[in-house]
């Protein structure tokens, strides 16, 4: 992803500096410990390559395998993590369904899998992204979506979400390529705290139990309005 090929290239510019630094250095410092100038530089050189590349290494593990890491780098542009939306039925005052969706980062993008349910607790869809592109808080994904309402039926289509600031929340919209479903959408993160009273989401009951308090408490909110 853009994002962290930025942070990268910054970084290998930083080291190859770096690395002219310390090869002159270790020249000045230990060339006359050698019995030949030949011998002094290739040994020092061999040295040095061997850092950067254990150090650009090192970045790219840490960027790609650690969590804290890229949070650190991402900052307000963090988007990992749970999140959840309702389909609302504005008219009626009720939740047609909710969706819960998880953003990771794997092999250099964002990937995203998520799970429809009715307001009943009945599954109705699962689907995940097939790519992803992130730029200025905004979010476009294309994804592919297997539902239970039609046997056999593959849902292709896109997905576009803006972040706030912080990123706790978004809007956005999605529809499919067939151009039969179309919806304006606003979501929100799961907070730590949701999500260790529900633990983690280790089960697809903790996911099914969530979403559906989430939608019973909307609905109820929605209807007090009346």
């Amino acid at each position: 992803m853009q994002f962290f090929e930025n942070y990268r290239r910054e970084y290998k510019v930083i080291s190859a500096t770096v690395a002219s630094i310390l090869t002159t250095f270790l020249i000045d410092k230990f060339a006359n410990q050698f019995k030949s100038d030949a011998l002094a530089y290739s040994t020092i050189i061999v040295a040095v390559i061997l850092i950067v590349l254990i150090g650009n290494y090192l970045i790219d593990y840490l960027i790609d395998d650690s969590v804290k890491v890229r949070k650190l780098l991402t900052g307000k542009d963090f988007i990992e993590g749970y999140w959840y939306d309702l389909s609302i039925d504005k008219v009626n005052k009720t939740v047609l369904h909710g969706v819960l969706f998880k953003i990771d980062f794997e092999k250099e993008q964002y990937v995203l899998h998520g799970v429809t349910y009715n307001r009943q607790g009945e599954r109705i869809a699962t689907w995940k992204s097939t790519s992803c592109n992130y730029f200025d808080k905004i979010l476009f994904v294309q994804y592919e979506s297997h539902t239970e309402y039609a046997e056999a039926f593959i849902e292709h289509g896109v997905l576009q979400m803006q972040f706030e600031t912080p990123p706790n929340s978004y809007t956005g919209f999605y529809f499919d390529l067939a151009n039969s479903v179309r919806s304006i959408i606003s979501g929100k993160r799961v907070t730590d705290e949701e999500l260790k009273a529900n633990h983690n989401f280790n089960d697809i009951t903790n996911k099914e139990e969530f979403l559906v308090a989430v939608m019973q408490k909307q609905e109820a909110t929605m209807q007090a309005r009346k």
